[in-house]
């Protein structure tokens, strides 16, 4: 029992810690993803990709993007 408030210190460290590498994560994939649509006059003059095409590539990756802010965000709730 001496080392209780030691141990509840620790456990709110390493929830602090992972829910800080989270929001890390979910910051940098944000900046990754809307890098691309700022290139996609350049796509369709290099790969002539359609504009539908890269709608859908856009659709997808939000999609993709929101499931995995789900997951991660309620993965570090859980461990609260």
């Amino acid at each position: 029992m001496l080392f209780k408030g030691y141990q509840d210190k620790l456990w709110n460290t390493h929830i602090s810690i992972h829910f800080m590498l989270v929001i890390r994560a979910i910051l940098r994939r944000r900046f990754v993803n809307n890098l691309s649509p700022l290139l996609f006059v350049t796509f369709q003059r290099e790969f002539h990709v359609s504009l539908e095409q890269l709608a859908l590539l856009v659709s997808l990756n939000l999609g993709t993007q929101i499931l995995v802010d789900i997951i991660a965000i309620s993965s570090t709730v859980r461990a609260m």
